[in-house]
């Protein structure tokens, strides 16, 4: 793959699909789907969707996907690794070609396709990452600050502070 943004990758999936099946899991007939994660090959697939790094997308397979990734990086309890944020579009086909149960599929044995048109709309990341702001120390101090504050401003508005004695 190019290092230049906007460079386009073609990815093709074949898989079979059964309407009749279709109807009988789900009381309608559907049209194809597939879910999609794109993760970080640093975790994985397992650990990059329960940590969070990665969601499925269901895509339409019966057409033409086109999918933009932007990156980010998580820096989460000591863990860094990318979150790949998708905006997928698709162009879905008029029919389906490829149905090997349906009585109107014309006698198409064939695999169903899909094309994914996958790009990287620029190298520039986002860093995501999250710590302490204050300790504990920190919150005990601006604490005894605050205190003393209001403790002064109390001392001046009481009109001690210009008595005399």
């Amino acid at each position: 793959m190019s290092k230049s943004p906007a460079t386009m990758l073609q990815l093709q999936a074949s898989f079979n699909y059964n309407s009749t099946q279709s109807r009988l899991d789900s009381s309608t007939r559907l049209s194809p789907s597939l879910f999609l994660a794109v993760y970080d090959p640093t975790l994985g697939l397992d650990a990059s969707l329960s940590q969070g790094f990665s969601r499925l997308s269901l895509i339409p397979a019966n057409g033409i996907v086109s999918i933009a990734i932007s990156l980010r990086l998580h820096n989460l309890h000591g863990l860094s690794a990318y979150d790949y944020d998708l905006n997928i579009s698709s162009s879905p086909a008029m029919e389906l070609t490829c149905d090997l149960g349906g009585d109107s599929n014309g006698g198409y044995t064939h695999d169903c396709r899909v094309s994914l048109f996958m790009q990287f709309t620029g190298f520039e990341r986002v860093i995501v990452g999250s710590r302490k702001k204050m300790s504990w120390a920190d919150v005990a101090a601006s604490a005894g600050a605050y205190f003393s504050f209001v403790q002064f401003i109390s001392w001046i508005v009481s009109l001690q502070a210009f008595s005399g004695e």
